[in-house]
């Protein structure tokens, strides 16, 4: 039986599968014992199935649906420069990203409006315009000097140096 399923992956694997059919290669596959002989006995029939383009009696084109061919991109000279620095960069992106982010930015309050939710949206001298997402009570006035500091996970806290207080905060524009 073990030769039996060897000789079936030598032809799947040569590309004379099309002279077997679907339904005796499976049969083949599902006799294997061993788990990971029987997988790539199954992985090796769906990818002779789907690179394979059987006729239909009326001559037209067959499309496997249960196994779609996955078309790759031919290589360019940008995707090959891309791998290149992503080979010299591998291991140190997060040192390298990291210089170039900064975690806090200082900004003067332009004006000071409420949601529906009664959550504020605080437009800054700099044309950004951050809303809360959190729903405590966060005191702020117009032209104090607040800044907005990067946490964890991708957070924003709105604070100030004046009090004790932060809450966590979007941005909006």
């Amino acid at each position: 039986m073990k030769q039996l399923a060897a000789l079936f992956l030598l032809a799947v694997t040569t590309g004379a599968a099309a002279a077997v059919p679907i339904e005796q290669a499976v049969e083949v596959c599902r006799a294997e014992a061993n788990a990971l002989r029987r997988l790539s006995c199954y992985d090796s029939i769906a990818i002779s199935s789907a690179y394979s383009s059987p006729v239909s009696t009326d001559n037209k084109p067959v499309i496997h649906e249960s196994h779609p061919a996955v078309m790759q991109p031919a290589p360019t000279q940008t995707s090959a420069t891309n791998n290149k620095d992503a080979e010299s960069t591998f291991g140190i992106e997060h040192k390298k990203s990291s210089e170039q982010i900064t975690d806090k930015i200082s900004m003067t309050v332009k004006e000071i409006s409420k949601t529906i939710h009664n959550k504020l949206v605080v437009a800054f001298t700099n044309d950004q315009v951050w809303q809360q997402t959190s729903a405590e009570y966060y005191p702020i006035k117009l032209g104090e000097q607040h800044y907005i500091q990067r946490g964890a996970l991708g957070a924003f806290y709105l604070k100030n140096d004046q009090n004790n207080r932060s809450t966590r905060v979007k941005r909006e524009q």
